[in-house]
């Protein structure tokens, strides 16, 4: 679980019931959490951007970094709830129109081989690629205020209980705990907030070619 700043490294047109890939971040051992933003936001961000501009990537609606920042009243967060798990440095979101735009064949051009090879060079000199974990999602907004200007999110990445499915738990999540939060929010009783979003993942089997290029086990 992780309080982000958003960082647009190239704007996004977003409408509700779209589609994300979230890859959720670890930065290389060695290399500090600002080191790994800067590099991230400011050489990454913008490599990432001509790639797609150049049309070598998969369509895309928009690219966000939310890059960590770490507080005392977000560790009191993760203490209360016995998460014991370091927050990831940092989350990407990729919006997609369709998650099956992430396929882009087999019969892939010299350009595009060599362009994704770039990419994922790039990656392991910040990244610990094995240690982050990628997602395809879909966004249910509970609800949303547009904000204006620079935002702050609060982000938690859960795993369900054993006992329960992944349709179980995302039922239960959406149809139960979101109108309970609602209520609460309602009466007073929660901090101010722009939104609630609620990210589905969904187990389709795209992006495996995306985790085996990068070593990604999850």
């Amino acid at each position: 679980m992780a309080e982000a700043r958003r960082e647009d490294a190239v704007s996004s047109s977003i409408n509700p019931g779209q589609y994300k890939m979230i890859i959720c971040i670890r930065r290389k051992s060695g290399m500090n959490r600002a080191a790994f933003q800067d590099y991230w936001l400011n050489h990454h961000g913008p490599l990432a951007a001509r790639v797609q501009a150049d049309g070598l990537a998969p369509p895309m609606l928009g690219y966000v970094q939310n890059h960590t920042v770490d507080t005392e009243h977000m560790k009191a967060f993760r203490d209360v709830r016995g998460m014991g798990v370091e927050p990831y440095d940092g989350i990407t979101e990729v919006w997609l129109n369709d998650p099956l735009d992430l396929d882009m064949g087999a019969d892939l051009s010299d350009e595009i081989i060599a362009a994704n090879q770039m990419l994922i060079e790039d990656e392991a000199k910040f990244v610990d690629l094995a240690g982050s974990r990628v997602f395809i999602v879909r966004q249910h907004d509970v609800f949303m205020t547009p904000p204006r200007g620079a935002f702050y999110k609060m982000i938690i990445c859960d795993r369900r209980l054993p006992s329960l499915s992944r349709r179980e738990f995302q039922d239960y999540w959406l149809n139960h705990h979101a109108p309970l939060a609602l209520s609460v929010r309602e009466r007073g009783y929660a901090p101010p907030m722009l939104g609630y979003i609620q990210n589905h993942t969904l187990d389709l089997p795209m992006l495996e070619p995306f985790k085996v290029a990068r070593g990604m086990t999850g």
